[in-house]
């Protein structure tokens, strides 16, 4: 398993196709992707080895006729809170799982030697404890989630989807997983390259997440970062393995693209709509295989 490390989805692009782009392009596109003087010198820097004054920078964006836009997000308060819940230990209910992810935290933060090492590295909680997050995953529900929801409710109640099938519930991971990644991908980017203003009440740093994340000294903030120790690459190796490329068994990926292709079916859907219907037509197929 190779190791990722994250990297914003503009930043991405632009790395994979930078050659293809001129200096001055680069600065136009940080900018209407609403980030400020200060942070585009400093990805500049960082990610492109450019070295560019900021009056220089100003220059360039009159010429290319470029005023200062305002960028604010509904996610404003959900990040802030988040980030506040994350700055110290971390915080979960007790559970299997949870048991797992304690261990983890504990074996990577075994050997620092902050205040948060060890086993002071996680705490549990009660439920009523982690109402920050809880209000974010109400706010995703509201900016994805509901839409699907309501979606395999629908297939359900028209008797096309049975939740109790397994095989259906194979073929709806082989056919809707994209677009709900899509999706998510998109609210992820929203929430990373969204501005987070400054708060009176609380003392937390403001800025973009992504900014945040690659350049704290650019708002005067600590970069939380760790360093660890070993061979994590053969550790995920040796323990990890690769999730299934479309969320389902090799059995199912070979039998899908056999109906597929003999029936000449469009797959990968790009819409809803198409998602469906290639949904309906692999479920009627299989259970005439049957």
């Amino acid at each position: 398993m190779s190791r990722h490390t994250y990297t914003p989805a503009l930043l991405q692009n632009l790395n994979t196709f930078g050659a293809n782009f001129e200096r001055d392009d680069i600065i136009a596109i940080y900018y209407h992707a609403g980030y400020t003087v200060r942070e585009i010198i400093g990805f500049l820097v960082t990610r492109h080895g450019i070295a560019i004054g900021e009056r220089q920078v100003h220059r360039i964006l009159r010429e290319k006729q470029l005023k200062r836009r305002e960028n604010q997000s509904s996610l404003e308060e959900i990040v802030r809170a988040l980030l506040h819940e994350l700055a110290g230990s971390s915080r979960n209910m007790g559970g299997t799982e949870n048991s797992i992810a304690r261990d983890i935290q504990y074996g990577l933060r075994w050997n620092h030697n902050d205040p948060f090492q060890g086993i002071s590295s996680f705490i549990y909680g009660s439920s009523n404890r982690n109402t920050r997050i809880e209000r974010f995953w109400r706010s995703l529900r509201e900016m994805v989630g509901n839409t699907w929801i309501d979606h395999f409710k629908d297939l359900a109640d028209y008797g096309i989807m049975d939740t109790s099938d397994m095989i259906h519930l194979e073929c709806s991971r082989f056919c809707f997983l994209h677009l709900i990644d899509t999706e998510l991908d998109g609210v992820a980017r929203h929430w990373n390259e969204h501005r987070i203003r400054k708060s009176k009440n609380v003392d937390l740093p403001a800025g973009k997440p992504d900014v945040l994340y690659f350049q704290p000294e650019t708002y005067l903030a600590r970069d939380y970062k760790m360093p660890l120790n070993g061979n994590l690459v053969a550790l995920e190796r040796q323990y990890g393995q690769n999730p299934p490329v479309r969320g389902v068994s090799v059995e199912f990926e070979e039998l899908a693209g056999h109906l597929i292709r003999q029936n000449n079916l469009v797959y990968t859907p790009t819409t809803k709509d198409e998602a469906t219907e290639l949904f309906a037509r692999l479920t009627n197929l299989i259970a005439q295989v049957n």
